[in-house]
């Protein structure tokens, strides 16, 4: 079903970025947006995806680059490049950040624990045996 959300929003996204007097608009708010939603749910995201899993494979990390970098940068704003649509201009400083900020956010929460009114198990060795490695 995402492969039609994505063919829906190309079309609607090719349509308004024909008309040269949107993209000023446009490109703020893919700007705007996209950084509001990198520094709230990246790290909630990231904290949960890495922490709270008992059967981990890939990392917040990899699946970012996948999904963000790759798919959505690589093959779906790139298309609209010819068009003027440039990638987000907070896209390189929050691909940095995902190295460690979901890390942050979780050191802040297991670390505020007596103020909450809820407490995750602590990590095992094996946890921080998949932090190594990934």
């Amino acid at each position: 079903d995402e492969v039609r959300h994505m063919a829906n929003g190309y079309s609607t996204l090719a349509a308004v970025v024909s008309n040269e007097d949107n993209l000023k608009y446009l490109q703020d708010d893919f700007d705007r947006a996209f950084w509001r939603q990198h520094a709230f749910l990246d790290p909630f995201l990231g904290t949960v995806y890495d922490y709270f899993q008992k059967n981990r494979g890939n990392s917040y990390l990899e699946k970012w680059t996948e999904w963000i970098a790759e798919d959505w940068v690589g093959s779906y704003i790139s298309k609209m490049e010819p068009y003027g649509l440039a990638v987000p201009e907070w896209f390189y400083l929050a691909q940095e950040q995902m190295k460690w900020k979901h890390h942050t956010a979780a050191m802040l929460a297991a670390a505020s624990w007596p103020i909450h009114f809820w407490r995750w198990d602590p990590l095992t060795g094996a946890d921080f045996e998949w932090f190594k490695t990934s």
